[in-house]
C-alpha cells in the first residue's frame, strides 16, 4: 500500500512537472508569436507612414517644382512672344518674296513683249533677200 502510494506520489509530481514544462515551453512559444505578431504590425504601421509621407513629400516637390505654374505660365510667355517674333520675320520674308515674284513676273512679261514686239516689227517684214538683184556691196 504505501509503495502503491508512493508510486501513485511519484506518477502525480511527473506528471505535474511535465504540464509546468509544458506550460512554459507554450507560453515561450505564444511570447515569442506575439513579438513576431507586434512586430510586423508595428512595421506594416510604419510602412504606411512612410508611404503616406513619401507620397505628401512626392506631391509636393511635384507642384512645386515639376509642374510648377508659374514657371510654365513664364515658360508660355517665353514661346509667345518667340512666336510673334518669328510671325514678324515669316510675315517680312513672305512679302519679300511675294516682291521677288512680281518683279519676276514683270520681267519675264517685259522679255516676252519685247521678243514678241522684235518678231512683229515692221522693218522684218520689208527686209530683202540676197539675191542676183541686190548690189555686193549691201551685205
Amino acid at each position: 500500500w504505501k509503495v502503491r502510494q508512493h508510486i501513485r506520489f511519484l506518477h502525480k509530481s511527473a506528471t505535474t512537472i511535465q504540464s509546468a514544462v509544458r506550460q512554459f515551453f507554450t507560453f515561450k512559444a505564444f511570447q515569442s508569436l506575439v513579438k513576431k505578431r507586434v512586430y510586423e504590425m508595428r512595421m506594416n504601421f510604419y510602412n504606411k507612414m512612410a508611404i503616406s509621407i513619401q507620397s505628401a513629400w512626392r506631391g509636393y516637390y511635384s507642384r512645386k517644382y515639376v509642374h510648377s505654374y508659374y514657371t510654365l505660365k513664364s515658360y508660355l510667355e517665353g514661346v509667345k512672344q518667340t512666336n510673334l517674333i518669328v510671325r514678324e520675320k515669316l510675315d517680312l520674308y513672305r512679302k519679300l518674296m511675294d516682291e521677288e515674284q512680281s518683279e519676276l513676273k514683270r520681267a519675264s512679261a517685259e522679255a516676252q513683249l519685247h521678243d514678241h514686239a522684235l518678231k512683229t516689227h515692221y522693218l522684218l517684214s520689208t527686209e530683202t533677200i540676197a539675191g542676183v538683184y541686190s548690189s555686193r556691196h549691201s551685205l
